[in-house]
């Protein structure tokens, strides 16, 4: 059996650092139940509001890599998540610092769990905004299996979400496109159909598999994957994520 205090403390402390941690202090996590177990004490650390969350593992090809047969969610934490435009350290992050642009979806009423999955239409109807999104993909556990990564916050290193969007009558993201620049250069770009041909799926995932420690709560932030791939940042930078119509995403690293 796992110590999930001791192991959150590990990650929370490397996150403040921007170091990795040197092995997991209270045994190395093997189960769904480990990950979530450890995503639960590091918000007891926090002691602050849960700004949102991230999902994953929600495609067929991903689950089956990963061995677990179902969407996995972490939480994304205040300490690390601003609104646009964002100013971080880049060096309170490792050599592994990465970012990725994305759709992500605020919540306007608490989504309970509840035995009958939830239809897209249900969670139209319970979107309260869209808002363009950069989050930052760091890792405190390298080299790490699926269950190591998705308990180290599924690689989160922080997140930076631009203004809200009302979301319209139909909520079609997959066609489209952003752009992501750095220093005023396309570094890459995408469209919202790289997440399931809809990134509102995503969302519709997460509340068909929510995290069984807390509620999915209004006013959260679900951030839904990647559409521009990932793009590594090596030092101090401006980063733009330019999603047309809903508008865009900043940050500096400095």
């Amino acid at each position: 059996m796992t110590d999930a205090f001791a192991n959150a403390q590990a990650l929370w402390t490397a996150r403040l650092a921007g170091k990795r941690i040197d092995g997991w202090p209270g045994g190395a996590p093997g189960t769904p139940a480990d990950v979530y177990a450890i995503h639960d004490a590091a918000a007891r650390i926090s002691g602050k509001p849960i700004t949102g969350w991230k999902v994953a593992n929600i495609t067929p090809q991903q689950q089956k890599g990963s061995g677990i047969g179902r969407p996995v969610c972490a939480p994304l934490m205040a300490e690390w998540s601003q609104p646009s435009p964002g100013k971080f350290p880049r060096a309170s992050f490792t050599d592994a610092f990465m970012v990725e642009c994305e759709f992500a979806f605020e919540l306007g009423v608490d989504i309970p769990p509840r035995a009958t999955p939830y239809t897209r239409a249900e969670i139209v109807a319970r979107i309260a905004s869209v808002r363009p999104a950069i989050e930052f993909i760091d890792k405190r556990v390298v080299p790490a299996v699926p269950v190591e990564a998705f308990s180290d916050f599924m690689a989160s290193g922080g997140f930076v979400f631009g203004k809200p969007v009302s979301p319209g009558g139909d909520l079609n993201f997959g066609a489209s496109e952003i752009v992501l620049t750095i220093d005023g250069k396309e570094a890459a770009r995408g469209t919202g159909a790289a997440i399931k041909g809809d990134p509102l799926l995503a969302v519709v995932d997460l509340a068909n598999a929510p995290p069984p420690w807390t509620n999915l709560r209004a006013g959260q932030i679900v951030t839904t994957g990647s559409c521009t791939g990932v793009v590594k940042i090596p030092g101090p930078c401006a980063i733009k994520a330019d999603h047309g119509p809903l508008g865009s995403v900043e940050v500096v690293f400095v």
